[in-house]
């Protein structure tokens, strides 16, 4: 198991969570204000649309997870 937890963030096909032939590349709006999230944080899908980083509270079957596969810069939260 604990290979598992050491290919999480590699940003190669091999190391998706889920099959790597059939992982589809996609673009998704992340929510301002989270900040530098980092290349392998897994996302979750907002009643908004907008994307944020995921907490096991938000892994749910209903939920739409994704991984990011590059570093992105959401900003400061507002305030």
């Amino acid at each position: 198991m604990s290979e598992l937890y050491g290919t999480i963030g590699q940003q190669t096909y091999a190391n998706l969570l889920a099959d790597p032939q059939g992982a589809d590349l996609i673009t998704v709006p992340c929510k301002p204000g989270n900040g530098v999230v980092t290349a392998g944080t897994v996302l979750f899908r907002e009643t908004t649309g907008l994307y944020s980083p995921a907490a096991a509270a938000n892994v749910k079957a209903d939920t739409q997870l994704v991984v990011l596969k590059e570093t992105v810069d959401t900003g400061a939260a507002p305030g």
